[in-house]
């Protein structure tokens, strides 16, 4: 319901409350129940769409996080398939919603808005957000990977620290071995005598 609509009944913003008001208010009530329930397909509607598009950009979001590649179980495949679903599903959505509409809007001779606006507008001003919303991502990483060349060039492109040098720390074996001591026995055999 927009701005427009709840101006439209003055006795929204009275403050003076008495009994009558009350019943202006509850006659109001009453009024807007019938009005969604003869026209609950078209709310209902709507109210799908915006789900759909929740879910498009959540996926969308998903889709641009680099983590999503480390999860295991086949939680990739099932997000693309889901992500491609409700990329076709959208269109066929606005495109039933938008015919109901325009029949709506010919048969009661006045605009159905959405937050204020009519609802294909509404629509396409969601895309273009959202059309923006990416363009403004892009050219964010475009900056940082300019930037990260720049840098790369300047001091180069892996910084390191200095590597460690062998042979000025001597090495201190873990252990000591003890030399063997030459035993006694010569090891040799000899031949017995008979």
């Amino acid at each position: 319901y927009s701005q427009e609509q709840r101006q439209a009944f003055a006795p929204f913003c009275a403050e003076d409350y008495t009994e009558s008001l009350l019943q202006l208010h509850d006659a109001e009530i009453v009024r807007l129940k019938n009005y969604y329930e003869v026209h609950k397909e078209l709310f209902e509607g709507v109210q799908k769409w915006e789900e759909t598009w929740r879910l498009f950009l959540e996926f969308e979001r998903k889709a641009s996080d680099p983590n999503r590649f480390t999860n295991r179980g086949g939680n990739l495949l099932k997000e693309e398939k889901q992500r491609a679903k409700l990329q076709k599903m959208l269109p066929k959505l606005e495109e039933e919603l938008k015919a109901r509409i325009e029949l709506w809007e010919q048969e009661h001779s006045k605009a159905f808005m959405v937050n204020g606006q009519k609802f294909m507008e509404y629509v396409a001003e969601q895309w273009e957000m959202h059309r923006l919303e990416k363009e403004r991502a892009k050219q964010e990483r475009q900056l940082k990977n300019k930037k990260q060349t720049e840098t790369e060039m300047l001091y180069g492109s892996a910084p390191r620290t200095p590597s460690k040098r062998r042979g000025l720390v001597p090495n201190t074996p873990g252990k000591a071995r003890k030399p063997v001591a030459a035993s006694t026995c010569s090891g040799k055999k000899t031949p017995r005598t008979g």
